[in-house]
């Protein structure tokens, strides 16, 4: 299934620190496995399918099944999260928590600044990322249902403003990228400006960076349709 991106903080976390999920705030269920999420869930409000004299019986065919695409429940939703809660992923976080609470303090700042270049590389690609998954919603246009499209793009470009310091009803505040250089800087007393110069494309977060942008815009291989990877993804 296509990656979901969750904006990340600029603070390194601690295990008592661990962000906890949404549907953490909604009752306890059993959690389903990824072949047990069915992708015929039953949509709320299809798109009425805009049939035209001229065209073929084939195309309007088409055009009526990608009108009912499948809509996550809640369930779905708690299910995928305890599957990522026991992945490899929180599994290096905590071990990372830990390694970087035993480190020496004479050792603290050297061996955290290559970390933190990563960091900011890393935190800076979710930019991108949240782009090509509003563009992938932008592109069911025809397709998926005209309201929740539109809903889903209001929520979407949200938390991308957000990265910029727009929020609704409020000033325009500082960006996350100025944000993480004054928490660089206040951490380890030198400009971050001068680190990223030294390693301007640190491997590790490159290579996630293009692992997450080949998974958002194929469905991890499916295809550049962003209609016909929805069901292939699910």
């Amino acid at each position: 299934m296509t990656s979901t991106f969750v904006a990340a903080s600029c603070h390194v976390c601690t295990n008592s620190l661990l962000p906890k999920p949404i549907s953490s705030f909604a009752p306890v269920r059993r959690p389903l496995s990824r072949k047990a999420i069915k992708c015929n869930a039953v949509v709320s409000a299809p798109e009425r399918a805009i049939s035209h004299p001229q065209s073929s019986n084939t195309t309007e065919s088409q055009h009526q099944s990608h009108a009912f695409l499948p809509e996550l429940s809640r369930q779905t939703l708690q299910s995928l999260e305890a599957e990522l809660d026991a992945g490899q992923s929180v599994a290096a976080l905590r071990r990372f928590s830990d390694n970087l609470a035993k480190l020496p303090e004479d050792e603290w700042e050297a061996k955290l600044k290559p970390v933190m270049v990563e960091l900011a590389y890393n935190l800076e690609s979710f930019n991108p990322a949240f782009t090509a998954v509003l563009l992938k919603v932008q592109s069911s246009i025809g397709h998926s249902d005209y309201v929740r499209r539109d809903q889903a793009l209001k929520g979407l470009i949200q938390p991308l403003a957000g990265e910029y310091g727009m929020h609704n009803g409020q000033p325009q505040g500082k960006t996350h990228r100025e944000l993480f250089s004054e928490f660089y800087e206040d951490l380890l007393h030198e400009p971050l400006e001068g680190a990223l110069a030294m390693q301007p494309q640190p491997p590790a977060s490159v290579l996630l960076f293009q692992q997450m942008m080949r998974d958002i815009t194929t469905a991890g291989g499916v295809g550049l349709d962003p209609i016909g990877q929805v069901h292939p993804s699910c």
